[in-house]
């Protein structure tokens, strides 16, 4: 009965396994652009859209609280009436295309800020730069709405102690008005920056940059 010998293979001879290389510098600068740019485009479309949703939610919170008050004894209060006159002069159906308008002009700018992403990161040589531009984006969202609540409280403090200090109250709102316009893109260009490169670095390429 024969054997069959196999040869022995040593460890010096086996073939070593390497992991995926690394994000090149172009790579990496195309991921934080992506991240600066798009996102801040999408921050702002999103805060475009959702104003007139607000407002609108506002209105209608508005005339709940004024068919409660009619009913009750503060309909013969003299700065009830006339508040109810300026409001009653309103025309609501004027504002709804506006509105309306506002809202597909938010969508746009959103959209644009997908498109840019995708661009840069494709431009950079990016691996999936679409895929990176969706999942960063998720990523980025969760982010920004736990920072932005820590960003506006920030921003109402310094409101009212400007507020104190000054006793035009529109000082403070001009002042937090800045101020949110800042730390917003701030925070955003940081969240975007991290985010896109953490989602190119996972879904870089297991092959060496040409």
């Amino acid at each position: 009965m024969a054997i069959s010998h196999q040869p022995y293979q040593s460890a010096s001879n086996a073939q070593p396994r390497f992991g995926r290389p690394p994000l090149t510098p172009r790579a990496k600068s195309g991921a934080r652009w992506a991240g600066i740019l798009g996102f801040n485009l999408m921050a702002l479309g999103w805060f475009v859209v959702i104003t007139p949703v607000l407002l609108s939610v506002f209105a209608a919170f508005l005339t709940f609280v004024f068919d409660q008050m009619g009913r009750s004894s503060a309909v013969g209060n003299e700065n009830y009436l006339q508040l109810r006159r300026i409001v009653e002069t309103v025309n609501v159906n004027a504002w709804v295309l506006p509105l309306m308008l506002v809202t597909f002009v938010g969508i746009v700018i959103w959209a644009v800020g997908i498109f840019v992403s995708g661009r840069i990161l494709k431009s950079h040589a990016v691996n999936h730069p679409w895929g990176v531009t969706w999942a960063a984006t998720g990523i980025a969202i969760v982010a920004s709405w736990i920072l932005d609540w820590v960003c506006a409280a920030a921003v109402q403090l310094v409101i009212v102690v400007t507020s104190a200090v000054d006793s035009s109250h529109w000082v403070g709102i001009a002042v937090g008005g800045a101020l949110v316009c800042v730390v917003a893109i701030v925070i955003h260009s940081i969240i975007g920056w991290l985010a896109w490169w953490w989602m190119a670095h996972a879904m870089r390429s297991s092959r060496p940059a040409a």
